[in-house]
């Protein structure tokens, strides 16, 4: 019994060499991710191949033999169901003598080496087998040597094809199929990798003596080896197919000091990435052009891996030639396959680590590119794409520094960086159904911390001061808009604090503060809704056309006739209003008292000809003019602690203009019911108030016959709103003429007429 299975166990727990930091995978085929692997042994993949017994004066005796093989898998605990395969070759120079393997004389798949080889790269997630190729030469004779070279080659061709095949029953992915070889084992993937279907050793043909008699049977072609389909794992049971069409080329080959019968033969159509392995002083198979065994015995020559190195890289084939100095033939321990101390050397693990690095980067897909901005703001989420995933079973693999991933799709996430000043960094790796990961890709990014707190105080009707913390180390962007505008206001500050001035009073403002990170694509880390402070004023008027003598207040006809506009009507000649006041799409809007749309404007007190701003209103039937939401009129554009004077309006009546002024800080009611209006003739007096004379129809302050030619040219009609309906009860009638005619000759003050 020999020692293999506790050697293979001491591989175990000896790592590779690492990829990336913080892998996503685990480093599965890069290092031992399982404790032990299962053993497959004795399989048969070709059944009643020609084996050679006996070679002698070149006649060959031969018997058909089953091909075994020997299968590790990794163990039950692993869940992949398509992992890559490996399928190696053992040396012993193509010798068979009965009763003598497992020898150093005679090698088998059962070497030592190749068995601790298959175990190992099992416990690292591959599937692996150590295949039985037909052995027999004679040593004496060099076309035996080379009919030997191309049994083993066939071979090794019927086992990738017998893996490929069985794929899914193995649990392998087909497109993922390794093949190397230690000594004779290497030659047989070198020859079955390259050599063309179309192309055969001269040796292979059928040999004849000088009488022509056949001493030596044709050999076929590379792929002319029927396979075993199994349709039973356990228990093992197959059907012979030829499967002549299958793919018999492998992902990568390892050859282990091999090498081959001609350079020549690289040429061909077959291409395949080639990693070569080989003692700078190996005197049984030579790194360059030689016949094996330092001429001991016939054979012919043969060219090794430096010789094979230049050619691989003339055709352009990936390849890498590593050459220990100094080192003999199968310089990772062993003689013939098995190891010389009961143990393979440090160089043994170098080159496992090395093979699984190659067959790794064979392996990995390509790195994914991120998408996303390089500048970032301090508490602010950025989303980083990148492409759709290319296979089913594949995701992608996310790491960031400096930041916290809060939400992720299939290929996206969205990161809410640190408020930090200072560098963050996304990784992101594909790893394929194989669970092999690309390399990460990286995109650094530049944080630019934010201000945490916004302090908002002096609020005015006109301004702002806002003041924030901590300060950053760079320009901050400062934006304010009114809610709802599509429209931004953007400063620059460098510092703590902003005074923002010129705004509208009576208005909520959007204001968002963000880090000046030089982006585009800014982040906003504060938004706040404020409302600038609104200047009330309260006003109460009454109309001669409305006035009820009975009970001192206003009627509504207008609006219990359905008539009034939802909009202010002051925007035609001659008052050319433009504001928006509405109360929206329904009459219900209106306050249940309303009796008409009024025009307020507020006039400079030292020069009463300048109109600061106007607003369209509603007046109650008690005479208070109030804003469309009832509440007393908000002004917008006038400045806080000013007198101004009030002048009111109305669509068919005189305007008036308040005798005293009205100071914003300090606002008091202007009542033009009681008080002297500053020219009386606008107004007329009954029952004790002060009343704005009906009858203006044309609106231009006065009151004369062009008023009655318009009252005269307006039809008759009920439920209407019109100017010359001067007792504004929906309807134009001879109680309108009545109304307005006592107040003919009447004129407002100059400074108020159109």
């Amino acid at each position: 019994m020999k020692k293999t299975l506790l050697i293979y166990c001491l591989l175990w727990g000896i790592c590779c060499s690492a990829i990336a930091q913080n892998s996503c995978t685990n480093q599965r085929y890069l290092k031992a991710i399982f404790p032990n692997s299962q053993f497959l042994p004795n399989k048969v993949y070709s059944k009643a191949a020609p084996d050679m017994l006996l070679s002698l004066a070149g006649v060959e005796t031969t018997q058909d033999t089953d091909l075994l093989l020997d299968i590790r898998f990794p163990p039950n605990s692993d869940t992949l169901t398509k992992r890559p395969a490996m399928v190696w070759g053992h040396g012993g120079g193509f010798l068979y003598i009965w009763g003598l393997d497992n020898t150093l004389v005679i090698g088998s798949k059962d070497n030592q080496d190749i068995q601790a080889i298959i175990d190992t790269f099992a416990r690292r997630g591959f599937v692996c087998v150590s295949i039985q190729y037909r052995r027999g030469v004679n040593p004496l004779d060099a076309t035996s040597a080379k009919r030997a070279v191309w049994r083993g080659a066939q071979d090794m061709n019927a086992a990738i094809r017998y893996i490929r095949t069985n794929a899914t029953a193995l649990g392998i992915d087909p497109n993922y199929i390794f093949v190397g070889g230690s000594s004779a084992g290497a030659f047989a993937a070198l020859h079955s990798t390259y050599i063309d279907p179309n192309e055969k050793f001269t040796a292979a043909n059928a040999q004849y003596n000088l009488f022509g008699g056949e001493i030596a049977a044709d050999l076929g072609d590379m792929n002319s080896r029927p396979i075993e389909r199994i349709t039973s794992l356990a228990p093992y049971q197959t059907t012979t197919i030829n499967a002549t069409n299958v793919n018999s080329l492998p992902t990568c080959l390892f050859s282990c000091w091999g090498a081959i019968d001609e350079l020549s033969m690289l040429s061909g159509q077959r291409r395949c990435p080639t990693y070569l392995y080989h003692g700078g002083s190996d005197v049984v198979v030579y790194p360059n052009c030689n016949e094996p065994f330092a001429g001991l015995i016939i054979l012919p020559e043969f060219c090794g891996s430096i010789a094979m190195s230049p050619v691989l890289n003339n055709l352009g084939i990936a390849h890498d030639l590593h050459i220990a100095e100094g080192q003999p033939h199968e310089y990772w321990g062993a003689l013939n396959g098995e190891w010389i101390s009961g143990q393979p050397d440090e160089d043994f693990l170098t080159i496992i680590d090395d093979i699984s690095n190659h067959a790794y980067e064979a392996m990995r897909p390509a790195t994914p590119s991120i998408n996303g901005s390089a500048l970032a703001c301090g508490e602010s989420i950025q989303t980083y794409s990148v492409p759709n995933l290319p296979e089913n079973g594949a995701y992608y693999c996310w790491q960031v520094e400096n930041g916290t991933i809060v939400a992720q799709t299939s290929n996206s996430i969205s990161v809410l960086w640190n408020n930090v000043n200072g560098n963050g960094t996304v990784y992101c790796r594909l790893v394929t159904q194989n669970v092999v990961e690309s390399h990460a890709a990286v995109l650094n990014v530049t944080i630019t911390q934010v201000p945490s707190m916004l302090n908002i105080s002096n609020i005015t009707a006109n301004s702002i001061v806002l003041s924030w913390s901590p300060l950053s180390v760079a320009a901050v962007t400062l934006q304010y808009r009114p809610a709802g505008s599509n429209f931004w206001n953007t400063i620059v500050v460098n510092g703590g604090s902003w005074e923002l001035s010129n705004l509208d009073p009576c208005t909520i403002y959007e204001i968002q503060l963000s880090a000046n990170c030089g982006s585009s694509n800014v982040s906003t880390s504060i938004t706040k809704f404020i409302s600038t402070a609104p200047i009330y004023l309260q006003a109460k008027v009454f109309l001669e056309g409305v006035f009820d003598l009975t009970n001192n207040t206003l009627r509504k006809n207008l609006l219990l006739q359905g008539v009034l506009p939802l909009s202010q009507p002051y925007n035609v000649a001659p008052w050319n209003y433009a504001g928006t006041e509405s109360v929206g799409t329904s009459l219900d809007n209106f306050p249940a008292n309303t009796v008409d749309w009024v025009l307020l404007e507020l006039r400079s007190a030292s020069n009463w000809n300048s109109v600061v701003e106007r607003r369209a209103a509603l007046l109650l039937t008690n005479g208070e003019v109030v804003d469309v939401d009832g509440n007393a009129v908000r002004w917008c554009d006038i400045s806080a602690n000013t007198n101004y004077k009030v002048v009111i309006r109305h669509r068919n009546h005189l305007a008036a203009m308040s005798g005293g002024v009205w100071n914003s800080g300090n606002p008091t009611l202007i009542d033009f019911t009681t008080q002297t209006p500053e020219a009386p003739p606008s107004c007329i007096v009954k029952n004790g108030f002060y009343l704005l004379r009906a009858g203006d129809i044309n609106a231009n302050g006065i009151i004369n016959y062009t008023d009655y030619n318009l009252y005269r040219a307006a039809p008759t009609i009920n439920h209407t709103y019109h100017a010359a309906d001067c007792n504004m009860n929906a309807t134009t009638s001879s109680t309108d003429f009545d109304t307005f005619v006592g107040n003919l000759k009447a004129i407002a003050p100059l400074v108020l007429r159109y």
